[in-house]
This record gives C-alpha cells, structure tokens and sequence, in this order.
C-alpha cells in the first residue's frame, strides 16, 4: 500500500489533508455532544428553578394563611 501512495503525485500532501479532514469531523462531533451536554444540563436546571419557584409559592401561600393580617 505504502508503494501504492508514494507513486502518486502529492502523496503527502494528501495524506495530511486526510488527516486534518478527519481531525475536524472529530473536532466537530466533539463539540456537538457538548452542545447536547449542555441543551441538557440547561434544561435541567430549567425545570430545578421552576420547582424551587412553585416550593417557594407554596410557603409563601401558607406563611400567609398562617399569618393573619
């Protein structure tokens, strides 16, 4: 195979523009599951907020109906 490639004109050249082609699909699926990692994460902490939110509402209601004015 070696023989193969070194014949061909531009050999090296070629080669290394497959190899930095595949290390920017790599790059780029790497960071793509980091943007999943993080629509996740942020939507997580979207629905903590909400719950602390309604928790909150809650104790707040019954501090009042504890509390008559």
């Amino acid at each position: 195979v070696k023989k193969r490639v070194q014949s061909v004109n531009n050999a090296n050249e070629m080669l290394e523009m497959s190899r930095n082609y595949r290390l920017e699909v790599e790059r780029e699926e790497k960071i793509n599951q980091q943007k999943a990692d993080l629509r996740a994460e942020l939507n997580n902490l979207d629905q903590k907020i909400d719950r602390l939110e309604k928790v909150s509402k809650e104790q707040q209601s019954s501090y009042h109906d504890l509390n008559p004015e």
